[in-house]
C-alpha cells in the first residue's frame, strides 16, 4: 500500500494503518489533487481513473470536502502511486 509521508506532512503515517477519519486535512487533499494535475492529469481524468465523481475531485481540490470517504482517499492514493506523484504542498506566503 502507498506510503504518503510527503502528503501527510512527513508525519510518517501510512494509508494502510490510517484510523478513520483519515489523518489528512483539506490542504493535504488539495495538494494531492494538485500533484496529479501537475503530472498532466485533468480533473475529469482524475475522477474517471479514481472512479469518483468530478464533483468530489472539485470539492477536494477546493478544500470543501472536509471528511471524504475512506474509499475515496484510498482510490486517489492508489492513483497517485501508479502515476508516481508526490503531493504539492501549498506555498506559504509571507506578509509584507
Amino acid at each position: 500500500m502507498i506510503r504518503l509521508a510527503k502528503s501527510l506532512g512527513d508525519r510518517g503515517e501510512s494509508l494502510q494503518n490510517a484510523d478513520r477519519p483519515f489523518p489528512m486535512n483539506a490542504d493535504d487533499f488539495a495538494a494531492l489533487i494538485a500533484g496529479l494535475e501537475s503530472a498532466g492529469m485533468t480533473r475529469p481524468e482524475i475522477a474517471q481513473r479514481a472512479k469518483i465523481s468530478r464533483n468530489t475531485v472539485w470539492r477536494l481540490a477546493n478544500r470543501v470536502a472536509p471528511e471524504p470517504k475512506y474509499e475515496t482517499v484510498r482510490r486517489l492514493a492508489e492513483l497517485a502511486e501508479t502515476r508516481h506523484v508526490q503531493s504539492i504542498r501549498p506555498i506559504e506566503r509571507k506578509s509584507g
